[in-house]
């Protein structure tokens, strides 16, 4: 019977590293989809733009406006919206109203950085064909994207926009308390919980790190320049391994107690 709770107990930890893993890998999720569509679209092909990823991270100039949280907000949500498409949803956006609106709400960003637009430029846009034309131009490469993409690297931005949502990391959650609880009952004791529970956490701790230093490798090795984001990895991570050397030291506490007091029951 000890050796079924004991096989049970591994069987479930090892079940709960995996699910908390992929929870704490679930905030880096969306970022390497991001990383990858980046990879994979040609966003100079909007407009007459002459940029390219490479030089977009040398001007220091384009640098500072894209370190705009309005203008970041603004990609990030392009990016989602193109990979909604991928998911099969429909697409409907206006890029050029989104543009005008992103301009005249930081037009001293843009002029800080050497970039002088003008309420008369802003008009000119406005009733000129190119304004159209850049949501034509948007449609047609977010369909071109769509058929020239592998069927390999729609799944992989398939599945990790999903593994990136909310509802998988409740789904995660929800695992991870069941987890706790079958391995509580399983102990049959109110402390002993503590080992078992406390590994998984360090080993899910070191896991996560690691998966912090190799999506960051990841990125610089094959994406165009885009910085996938792990600062949430490496909180995470150290967040976990903390966490887990707590429960282990109560855990060594509470049994020298607990032998302790079956000392002095026996004694008696």
């Amino acid at each position: 019977m000890k050796a079924l709770r004991i096989t049970g107990i591994v069987l479930i930890s090892i079940f709960m590293v995996i699910v908390t893993c992929l929870f704490t890998y679930s905030f880096a999720f969306k970022e390497m989809v991001k990383g990858v569509a980046t990879d994979i679209i040609d966003f100079s092909s909007i407009g007459n733009s002459e940029l390219n990823m490479s030089s977009v991270t040398d001007d220091p100039k384009v640098k500072e406006i894209m370190e705009n949280k309005d203008v970041q907000d603004f990609i990030n949500k392009y990016i989602d919206t193109t990979l909604e498409g991928f998911s099969g949803k429909d697409v409907d956006v206006d890029l050029s109203g989104d543009l005008i609106e992103l301009i005249e709400n930081n037009k001293e960003v843009f002029n800080e950085a050497g970039i002088e637009i003008s309420e008369d430029d802003i008009n000119e846009f406005k009733n000129s064909d190119d304004y159209n034309e850049l949501n034509k131009q948007y449609s047609e490469l977010f369909d071109e994207v769509r058929e020239d993409t592998s069927n390999s690297e729609m799944g992989f931005i398939r599945t990790f926009s999903f593994m990136g949502t909310n509802s998988f990391r409740i789904v995660c959650l929800v695992l991870i308390f069941v987890s706790v609880l079958l391995i509580g009952l399983l102990s049959w004791s109110l402390y002993k919980w503590l080992l078992p529970i406390g590994i998984d956490s360090l080993v899910s701790g070191i896991l996560t790190l690691g998966g912090g230093v190799l999506i960051s490798m990841f990125s610089t090795a094959v994406l165009k320049g885009y910085t996938i984001k792990t600062i949430s990895l490496f909180a995470t991570g150290g967040a976990l391994l903390i966490v887990g050397i707590i429960m282990i030291i109560l855990y060594v506490i509470f049994n020298k107690k607990g032998k302790k007091n079956e000392v002095s029951k026996v004694s008696e």
